[in-house]
């Protein structure tokens, strides 16, 4: 279940006039909220859910890669929002293999489809998370291709001096989706880049509370990457330590994540000693390596 968190009424964000017209919209079943870093856009998120689930079923969309509530860190994570507890009952991620989407759009978006598509079998309606990278070019791709990929039927945009308009812009003229364009005028917490990283960190220190180190044995063709290194080769041991990985089913689903503490090679078999949530080992199809590294001492020695 995601974090708890005190309940915001989605008129502290709108005049209520605009928070009914947009839960009797019945023909914006999916939803993307966008907005820059500190705009408030989870809160936003949680609150419309809640107006939502008193007429309809709702899923929450965690895109936020690197902050993200539903789903551990470097994943896109869905659940069914709970109107009662005001959280979400987490359902399954997908796992990008990072934790920012600068130079990792391809991932991102991939995981971005496959998470909505999973939100909207099981729910009538659908909010989407976003993160906060939406200034300079690639932020802009990324968002315009998130829009055209995720086809959006309504698009609520928190924005503060047109940060968002060279976003926007192309879409004003057609006819889907439909854009709401909401000044944030509330107050926000402003987070730092070192709350944001401790954050991160306890959030991934919760997925793996309870772990256990097991040893898995492959050959290293059943090993694929969300993406390649520049410079080493992803063949090197040492490149899979102390990396972030999924372990996939024959279904190509994402099972669980692991944490690499080792590895040794024999032949073409490696010996990957991995930190993995339960106590057994899932049988799994394939290893899914992503680009996140986190530090053995600050993951693990509770030092951050």
């Amino acid at each position: 279940m995601s974090e708890g968190r005190q309940r915001v009424s989605l008129t502290d964000f709108i005049s209520p006039h605009l928070a009914e017209e947009i839960c009797r919209d019945e023909k914006a079943r999916l939803i993307l909220v966008i907005g820059g870093v500190d705009t408030g856009k989870t809160t936003f998120v949680y609150s419309l859910a809640g107006s939502l689930a008193g007429s309809s079923s709702v899923a929450v969309v965690d895109l936020d890669v690197g902050q993200s509530h539903v789903g551990p860190p470097s994943t896109a994570g869905w659940g069914l929002f709970d109107p009662d507890s005001g959280e979400v009952r987490e359902e399954g991620f997908v796992f990008t293999g990072t934790f920012s989407p600068r130079g990792n759009l391809l991932p991102v978006l991939t995981a971005s489809a496959e998470a909505v598509r999973a939100g909207r079998r099981m729910a009538s309606r659908v909010v989407v998370d976003t993160t906060g990278y939406v200034s300079d070019s690639s932020a802009r791709i990324l968002k315009q291709m998130k829009i055209d990929l995720l086809r959006p039927d309504l698009i609520i945009a928190l924005s503060r001096s047109g940060e968002l308009s060279h976003i926007l812009t192309p879409y004003l003229r057609c006819r889907n989706p439909r854009i709401l364009i909401i000044p944030v005028q509330w107050p926000v917490r402003e987070k730092t880049m070192e709350f944001r990283f401790s954050y991160r960190i306890e959030r991934l220190r919760k997925y793996f509370a309870g772990a256990s180190l097991k040893r898995v044995t492959l050959n290293s063709r059943y090993l694929r990457f969300t993406r390649y290194p520049p410079f080493r080769s992803p063949q090197e041991p040492l490149f899979l330590e102390e990396r972030l990985v999924s372990l996939r089913s024959r279904g190509n689903r994402d099972i669980c994540l692991g944490y690499v503490t080792g590895v040794k090679r024999e032949g073409e078999k490696l010996l990957i000693d991995v930190l993995l949530p339960g106590e057994r080992t899932p049988s799994f199809s394939h290893l899914l390596v992503g680009e996140a590294r986190v530090s053995r001492q600050i993951l693990l020695s509770g030092e951050s």
